[in-house]
């Protein structure tokens, strides 16, 4: 979990610095107990769930949201053509994005 929180927060990236930096005593940074509980406890607060495993569906802002709408709902696409067989697949997405837009 603590591993997971750390990923989390940081991002692959950032991680890295903590087997960069190597503490006085010759233990990596990642290693020192305390950083270890304070992960574990930021894991806590975030809660288990939202650490496990890859994220199910991306969060987009409102104004993707928006700029997503436009790009479907524009002429000559599914939505706007009742007889495609994608226009119901287009129309569900349409309403999920107009809840993440409002």
């Amino acid at each position: 979990m603590a591993y997971n929180a750390a990923t989390n927060l940081l991002g692959k990236e950032k991680l890295s610095m903590f087997e960069d930096v190597i503490l006085q005593d010759g233990r990596k940074l990642g290693d020192h107990p305390d950083i270890v509980r304070m992960f574990v406890g930021l894991a806590e607060q975030i809660g288990e769930d939202s650490l496990l495993g890859e994220p199910t569906e991306l969060i987009m802002t409102p104004a993707q949201a928006k700029q997503e709408l436009k790009d479907l709902m524009r002429p000559g696409t599914p939505y706007t053509d009742g007889q495609h067989p994608e226009h119901d697949a287009y129309v569900q997405k349409v309403q999920e994005l107009f809840k993440a837009a409002s």
